[in-house]
């Protein structure tokens, strides 16, 4: 006995049928910005000022304040000469 076979069931399957079961095929859908993976978001922190303690580093002088510039260079507010923040600081760290 035999048994009858089934016609073989061939499915036309159009481009835009395989685009959406695989859209990695396709140049259009998000762009490379939207794909790429994004680190989680940080809380915005209010950032408060950090000061550098500074000494003057004129001999009469030897004043100690706290600086908040974001300069190369800073005024002592006592003597008002003008001193390198770099040698400010290492005069302070040396005491």
């Amino acid at each position: 006995m035999t048994v009858p076979r089934l016609g073989a069931m061939t499915m036309s399957i159009t481009r835009e049928a395989i685009l959406t079961i695989l859209p990695s095929l396709s140049n259009k859908g998000k762009t490379r910005a939207a794909r790429r993976a994004r680190k989680p978001t940080q809380d915005n922190w209010i950032k408060a000022p950090r000061g550098k303690w500074l000494k003057c580093s004129y001999a009469k002088c030897g004043f100690e304040w706290q600086y908040f510039g974001g300069h190369h260079w800073a005024e002592c507010p006592a003597c008002h000469c003008v001193t390198k923040v770099a040698v400010a600081r290492r005069i302070i760290k040396s005491r």
